[in-house]
């Protein structure tokens, strides 16, 4: 009643409208940071990052915190990923059995040749087809089975893949191209039954937990263990290791008392777990049994038909399949003719001036390894770290070649720990890439992650897909590779590990880099070559130029990999390699949110913890400009012979006299005058550093029996640094609180920078010292 009575109508009328034309500004101004931030202003929220901390709150205007524009990327991303998963469920089986004698049996299967005849010329066809039966005797009448068809032929170190076509009624056409001349046995093996691919596939949707992590935190002395892994199933407080732009997340359960910062290693074991149903574990048991057959070895003679001129292999050309053969542990592609790098001096030609980034698994590892055994001018630079997945440096100084490998972000499945500090995503890789016409970028990607849920893969492969595009945006003339998988050993635990998984993942990379010539292999199943030899058994990893091609310049040369068996080693014998260059852009498509978003959630922690950790830092940014502010001078002034003048100004030495000892104090008092104490010479104003004038020439300094200034304790790192904190003295360094080592002569350089990694980081200031370090050390280059 009080209030209405003071506030009479044209008062109360004012008040209104002047709290009415605020909230307008107000809104408006919210709107149009909107706009021009790109959020969208039906979604603001009042409790946003503060506006105080800086321009930075501006950009996140969503309702929760995220950019418009990420919102949009990350709902394109995930309807891309629901796409591929789609597809790859369109593509796999999907069978319930009771009994085992309804599953496909490969003794009861037959192999039919549909062309026979006594003898072939080289490059005719063979074709055979498939009846698969189960054991009951029944004919299946439905596919989805898991196969591997190759010809060989031992005495000759040949192989190829078959091409098999999949007729969805138990029947399959296997098609093979004879390639060289001599006796060509047939191989064709049942690796898993359509009913085991249905149960793999399942079994893989199923969760994360097929694999348990160990996580080592370093604090101070003491290490300290935790578990790790990709999903927040624990009420536990923990470590969140995120990349946020490309929705990838890794999580510890956060040890008492020890930053999240602290993580320093990793490693793995198998998770007693399995979702596989008890008759499922036993049709997966048996794997790789041979399909009978009736024929023997195929007779293949050389006709006489006119030589084929293949051209020289090339950027963008298209790959059949199968895209090539084997012979004499050659690789010879079927639709180009590859350089010869048959000498050491071609292969060093080659990589002469090149920068190679090798990324991801052990797979791409052994390219690395095998060049510095075959190029012995290649040398490794041997960094002192963790020795599993370390990342390797090989370098030709005087070829000026650059080969680096480094492994790939999470996961990596290993019993050994590793560290996890220099763990990078291969997107960040990339981005870190400038790129040129004699730069190359081999991914292996693919055996760590077949443990886990396909989603994970997906989302990895569109990301560096995301980032090739990037870099091919910035840089045309890079060479890139995406490398299909390795088969593994047989025995390999089939719910985990085994081939199917690597398979499916091949499709998924297929389907993904599906717009881009030449980046990947024509075929998975080319990594099933195999062939008898005395004692043991050899497979080789058969790759067309499409995914094996190094591009070093115009030039480029093949590989392939042996897997031994027996001694459960992988050794790689090169005929050279090639990488091929992207040139045409990759092609994008739609779908739908996967379940990744629920470990990623985009309106949840993830976005909290940011806004708290800027929260964080921009309270100490404020602080320490706060102290800045208190030690600098605030003075306002109108007139120049107001301010200090040097040349007005005074130095008096208050403990003056003839002479002083080394070690001594010498005390100077400055009084400062400004530019009125001498009004006739205004015109010669000092200029920045202008000397202070005083009436003492030289101080006279004698030993007094005293040596120079010199501790006796060795620098340390936390040692505490006085002012001043040392002195020149013959153009060597001597600090007032310790004593640095002899670094006169060569040899104790040396001795002190072996086995040493020194980063400098910063400006031109930092990049002296390796200027200087490279001139003083002759073997620094």
């Amino acid at each position: 009643m009080l209030l209405v009575q003071i506030l009479r109508p044209p008062t109360l009328l004012a008040l209104v409208l002047g709290t009415v034309l605020i909230l307008s500004y107000t809104f408006h101004r919210t709107e149009t940071k909107f706009t021009i931030f790109g959020g969208l202003g039906k979604q603001f929220k009042e409790n946003e990052v503060p506006a105080g901390i800086d321009s930075r709150s501006e950009l996140w205007a969503m309702k929760d915190g995220t950019p418009r524009h990420a919102r949009m990327e990350w709902a394109e991303k995930d309807k891309e990923i629901k796409a591929v998963l789609r597809k790859l469920d369109d593509l796999m089986p999907s069978i319930t059995f009771m009994d085992i004698n309804t599953t496909t049996s490969a003794k009861n299967s037959k192999a039919t040749i549909l062309n026979y005849k006594s003898s072939y010329c080289v490059g005719e066809y063979l074709m055979v087809r498939l009846d698969l039966y189960n054991y009951l005797g029944k004919r299946k009448e439905y596919g989805g089975d898991f196969l591997r068809a190759r010809i060989s032929s031992s005495s000759l170190r040949a192989g190829a893949s078959g091409r098999i076509t999949d007729y969805r009624n138990g029947t399959y056409l296997v098609n093979f191209t004879l390639f060289w001349e001599g006796d060509v046995r047939v191989s064709i093996l049942l690796i898993h039954p359509s009913e085991g691919v249905s149960a793999l596939w399942a079994a893989r949707k199923k969760g994360y937990d097929k694999i348990v992590f160990k996580g080592k935190f370093l604090n101070k002395t003491l290490d300290v263990f935790t578990e790790c892994g990709f999903n927040k199933t624990t009420n536990a407080e923990l470590c969140e290791y995120l990349d946020e732009r490309d929705q990838e997340a890794f999580y510890c359960v956060k040890p008492k008392y020890v930053p999240c910062e602290a993580f320093v290693q990793l490693s793995s074991n198998n998770r007693p777990i399995s979702y596989l149903t008890a008759i499922e574990k036993r049709l997966l048991n048996s794997v790789g049994i041979q399909i009978p057959q009736n024929f023997g070895n195929i007779r293949v003679v050389p006709c006489k038909t006119s030589k084929v001129t293949r051209e020289k292999c090339r950027i963008g050309m298209a790959s059949p399949v199968p895209s090539g053969y084997v012979l004499r542990n050659t690789w010879h592609p079927e639709f180009c003719s590859i350089h010869d790098f048959s000498t050491l001096d071609k292969i060093r030609a080659s990589l002469k001036s090149k920068m190679i980034y090798l990324m991801g698994d052990s797979t791409s590892f052994q390219w690395i390894y095998y060049l510095t055994k075959r190029v012995t001018t290649l040398k490794y630079f041997d960094h002192q770290s963790v020795p599993v997945f370390k990342t390797r440096v090989a370098l030709d100084l005087e070829r000026n070649t650059f080969i680096q490998w480094k492994k790939h972000g999470y996961p990596l499945v290993t019993k050994s720990f590793y560290s996890v500090k220099d763990l990078n995503y291969i997107t960040r890789e990339i981005d870190q890439v400038a790129g040129d016409s004699d730069t190359a970028i081999v991914i292996a990607i693919g055996q760590h992650f077949r443990p886990f849920p396909m989603d994970l893969f997906v989302r990895r492969v569109v990301n560096i897909r995301r980032a090739i595009e990037r870099l091919l945006l910035r840089s045309p003339d890079t060479k890139v590779i995406v490398k299909a998988e390795n088969i593994r050993e047989m025995n390999a635990d089939t719910e985990r590990f085994g081939d199917f998984h690597g398979y499916a993942q091949y499709l998924a990379m297929k389907y993904i880099f599906r717009g881009l010539r030449n980046l990947l292999p024509s075929c998975y199943c080319q990594t099933g070559l195999q062939h008898k030899v005395p004692g043991i058994s050899l497979v080789y990893t058969m790759t067309s130029t499409a995914f094996l091609a190094l591009v070093l310049g115009v030039s480029f040369f093949i590989i392939y990999t042996v897997h031994i068996y027996k001694t459960d080693t992988q050794i790689l014998i090169f005929r050279g390699i090639t990488m091929s260059h992207v040139s045409n852009q990759i092609n994008h498509f739609a779908g739908d949110i996967d379940s990744r978003n629920r470990i990623l959630s985009m309106k949840g922690d993830i976005l909290m913890n940011m806004r708290i950790e800027w929260e964080k830092n921009d309270k100490e940014v404020k602080d320490i400009l706060r102290k800045l502010n208190q030690l600098m001078p605030s003075v306002t002034f109108t007139d120049i012979m107001t301010t200090t003048s040097a040349r007005n100004s005074k130095a008096t030495i208050l403990n003056q006299k003839g002479s002083y000892c080394v070690g001594d104090p010498l005390m100077v008092r400055l009084d400062l005058y400004n530019y009125l104490g001498e009004r006739k010479k205004l015109f010669k104003r000092n200029k920045v550093g202008a000397e202070i004038l005083h009436p003492f020439v030289g101080i006279h300094v004698v030993s007094c029996g005293r040596k120079k200034t010199m501790a006796n304790m060795n620098c340390r790192v936390g040692m505490t640094s006085p002012s001043p904190s040392g002195f020149v003295w013959q153009n060597q360094w001597y600090p007032a609180f310790c004593k640095v080592l002899n670094g006169s002569t060569l040899d104790n350089v040396y001795s002190c920078l072996q086995g040493k990694q020194v980063f400098l980081l910063g400006d031109s200031t930092v990049w002296q010292w390796i200027e200087y370090l490279s001139k003083r050390v002759s073997t620094l280059s």
